[in-house]
């Protein structure tokens, strides 16, 4: 079931996307596309409907609230998850208000990927 799971791990850092595609992957989580900048991540939900997306909010061009806001607009049943060294009150309650269904502060754990993983899976069980 979790291969046929889209997934976009949308970061600037190549360490963040790596990090995090090596821990959905242990986790049977393999159909993932990633996305270098904001521009490329909104590129990724033009081609195909994703079903969970894990997205930094400090990219270069188009921030991640902003690609989360397109998101929303084209594919709001997608379970998007912010992922960002920001931890501030005020962050998190953009990405909540714009539709994150949650919010990894980084650096971040297997653990706390684990637990959105969780959330994830009940929400589309």
């Amino acid at each position: 079931m979790n291969e046929q799971v889209a997934i976009l791990v949308a970061d600037d850092e190549q360490a963040v996307r790596s990090l995090l595609g090596l821990m959905l992957k242990k986790h049977n989580y393999t159909n993932i596309t990633y996305a270098f900048d904001g521009l490329s991540a909104i590129e990724v939900m033009q081609q195909k409907p994703l079903d969970l997306a894990f997205l930094d909010i400090n990219m270069p061009g188009i921030d991640g609230i902003n690609v989360l806001k397109h998101g929303m607009e084209t594919n709001a049943s997608c379970f998007y998850v912010i992922v960002s060294a920001q931890s501030d009150l005020h962050s998190v309650k953009e990405a909540i208000e714009a539709g994150a269904r949650g919010f990894i502060v980084k650096p971040f754990t297997e653990r706390k990927v684990i637990d959105v993983l969780g959330k994830f899976e009940q929400a589309h069980a």
